[in-house]
């Protein structure tokens, strides 16, 4: 059996709509439970990887 994934591979394929629909309810959870801004901090690696993860995000059309 073939498995699909990519994580870890360092694969630039695009997200599914399901997960860029996830990642953006979870996102907006977090935001309204906190009240605060979400913003990436540039002397943080891991924001890195996030900016990278949105950049690739599209909606399938």
């Amino acid at each position: 059996m073939h498995h699909s994934s990519t994580a870890g591979t360092g694969s630039t394929a695009q997200p599914s709509r399901r997960t860029v629909l996830t990642a953006t309810a979870v996102v907006t959870a977090a935001l309204a439970a906190g009240g605060g801004t979400a913003y990436a901090d540039a002397r943080r690696p891991d924001d890195d990887k996030l900016r990278g993860l949105i950049s690739r995000m599209t909606l399938e059309e």
